[in-house]
């Protein structure tokens, strides 16, 4: 759990600098698009 949540973290920072698709991969990943 811990590496996931590190990666929507990491995912959502990479939101301000535009990654759409590396945020919406990551949020999917951690089971928060639903």
């Amino acid at each position: 759990m811990e590496k996931i949540t590190a990666l929507a973290i990491v995912c959502l920072e990479a939101k301000y600098l535009q990654n759409v698709g590396c945020q919406l991969e990551a949020l999917s990943l951690a089971g928060y698009c639903e």
